[in-house]
């Protein structure tokens, strides 16, 4: 729960200054990799996807857990009991009781961790529209909106690139 506590007493800014520290080129996962013997040059961790993908679960992950946990516990145990004594397995237990018991509770936090993390796509985008209608740059506008636009995977709701003509 320490753990978990530690991102609220932070801004996001340390957090995010935190991850640069850790993933760095001499960050501690490079140096403790070469210590122990599995690299022997460092590696770019940082500027990636798989980076920025870490970053956006590491930030609104208390925003989930917590919330979670909360409805967790209002769980009746001996619902679990019950279902032990009746000679349900552990599996069937979690399955048929407990996951259905929490299914409210994972759609809710679900869609609080959702629009919190419409805010990560919110600041480049206004610094755009701060390029078009505030500074009146439409070249720097122009260009952050073409590299925001062809930096962005295009993919639909399953993961797949989206139908092109000719493909079946």
């Amino acid at each position: 729960m320490l753990a978990l506590f530690i991102p609220f007493w932070a801004s996001s800014l340390v957090g995010t200054y935190g991850i640069m520290v850790i993933m760095g080129w001499t960050g501690v996962l490079n140096n403790a990799l070469i210590a122990v013997g599995i690299i022997d040059s460092p590696i770019q961790f940082l500027f990636n996807t798989w980076v920025v993908q870490v970053a956006m679960v590491q930030v609104p992950l208390p925003f989930f857990v917590l919330p979670l946990y909360s409805v967790m516990k209002t769980i009746d145990p001996n619902l679990m009991r019950a279902a032990r004594g009746l000679g349900a397995s552990s599996f069937n237990v979690f399955t048929r009781i407990y996951f259905p018991l929490t299914l409210p509770g994972i759609y809710d936090v679900g869609l609080i961790v959702l629009v919190f993390s419409f805010g990560f796509f919110i600041v480049p985008s206004m610094l755009v529209i701060q390029q078009f209608e505030g500074q009146v740059n439409w070249g720097f506008g122009a260009a952050i909106g073409a590299v925001l636009l062809g930096g962005t995977p295009r993919r639909d709701l399953r993961g797949q690139p989206p139908y092109r003509r000719g493909q079946d």
